[in-house]
């Protein structure tokens, strides 16, 4: 029972990373949008970036905020302020042992599979193999513990054993 539990807060905690990272990228297309930042000061640091790390995933990423027009940054903004809310949402749940939780954050992670799984046919790389092999560990870790939640528990005379 401790090892589920301490399982559990390390995935919350991975989940509240990432969804401190979407909130980072709501925030800076939100004050894009706002005209707060340059835009084409931002995609240059952006390209530079993205340009010094061999990773396609990341390099999808900056291609993909570079697509998005000015003025659809707003409500790409507020899609990254879901995912927050999901995230973090998720990370309660989970941290307090709550099935809604685990339920949430497992649909999340089934989700997230075939993308990366994308990703990866599209282009090979390490982070993106680690990504898919922890997320489907956290996807069979958690259908476990679902699964073990969901039992009827038997009764106290099946669970004695007589020597």
């Amino acid at each position: 029972m401790m090892k589920q539990a301490n399982g559990l807060k390390i995935i919350a905690v991975i989940k509240g990373i990432r969804g401190g990272i979407a909130l980072v990228i709501c925030v800076t297309l939100l004050r894009l949008s706002q005209n707060e930042i340059n835009y084409e000061s931002y995609k240059s640091i952006l390209i530079g970036y993205a340009n010094s790390f061999e990773d396609p995933f990341l390099h999808l990423l900056a291609d993909a905020i570079l697509l998005i027009q000015p003025e659809h940054l707003l409500i790409v903004s507020f899609l990254f302020g879901g995912l927050f809310i999901v995230r973090i949402s998720e990370a309660i749940g989970l941290w307090f042992d709550k099935l809604w939780g685990q339920l949430l954050a497992l649909v999340t992670s089934l989700v997230f599979i075939p993308v990366e799984t994308y990703f990866l046919l599209d282009k090979w790389s390490v982070l993106t193999l680690a990504l898919i092999v922890v997320n489907l560990i956290i996807s069979i870790f958690l259908f476990l513990v679902i699964q073990k939640k969901l039992q009827p528990h038997q009764p106290l005379k099946s669970r004695i054993r007589f020597k």
